[in-house]
């Protein structure tokens, strides 16, 4: 059984020795930000337009949301992060970009889903209780 893996390398996704360009159309509709959605971008190449490589990360935080989280976090264009709690928590997390918590979101089950954000700064999100919501 082969089974391929694409490398994505800016704006072009290698398959083994073929080349393949990517739509580089605009993501109409998502929150002008550093990572709007699960994957970055529409595409969900999962690529950060200010990459760099090596070990230049150190932890600045971390904060605990209450229960394990299952969903990826998405930033608005003023640095919040927006993040799913888990099974004894079941919110939806605001947190500043210095770690502190905002605000959040109670709902009927956990938020397993990831948010996005649309350009006009709504933030939907499913939740387990079998609703989709949008919050303002």
């Amino acid at each position: 059984m082969l089974f391929l893996f694409p490398i994505t390398v800016g704006n072009n996704l290698i398959f083994t020795n073929n080349l393949i360009q990517q739509n580089t159309t605009s993501d109409d509709g998502l929150m002008d930000s550093a990572w709007p959605m699960f994957s970055h971008d529409a595409r969900h190449t999962g690529c950060s337009p200010n990459g760099k490589s090596g070990t230049w990360w150190k932890e600045k935080w971390n904060i605990y949301i209450g229960s394990r989280c299952h969903s990826s976090p998405a930033i608005d264009n003023n640095g919040t992060i927006y993040v799913g709690g888990g099974v004894q928590d079941k919110c939806l997390h605001a947190i500043y970009p210095n770690g502190t918590m905002k605000w959040s979101f109670k709902t009927g089950g956990h938020v397993q889903s990831s948010p996005a954000i649309s350009d006009n700064g709504v933030i939907y999100f499913g939740s387990n209780d079998g609703k989709e919501y949008a919050v303002a």
